[in-house]
């Protein structure tokens, strides 16, 4: 995560989370997505130079659920953001 990313309290900006979850529906669908509903949960501050990752789930109704995390440094995942939602 990047310098340029990261709000006036010293985290990265919610709006951000929902870029990173829609470049992930790109990548996943071959397409720019149109997402039609979404819910989204922010669970944990992301400083900079964290390393995030994106996964999650995407069925063919166009349904998706996807988390934004990081590995922590004793290995274990990390989950700074979570959404479900829909794409047309």
């Amino acid at each position: 995560m990047a310098e340029h990313e990261i709000d006036v309290n010293q985290h990265l900006n919610n709006a951000r989370y929902c870029s990173r979850i829609s470049d992930w529906l790109a990548f996943v669908t071959g397409r720019t997505p149109r997402i039609t509903d979404i819910s989204a949960a922010f669970l944990h501050e992301t400083q900079v130079n964290t390393l995030l990752t994106t996964s999650g789930q995407l069925d063919d109704q166009g349904n998706f659920q996807a988390a934004i995390s990081s590995i922590q440094p004793d290995g274990t995942e990390l989950v700074h953001f979570t959404a479900n939602g829909t794409i047309a």
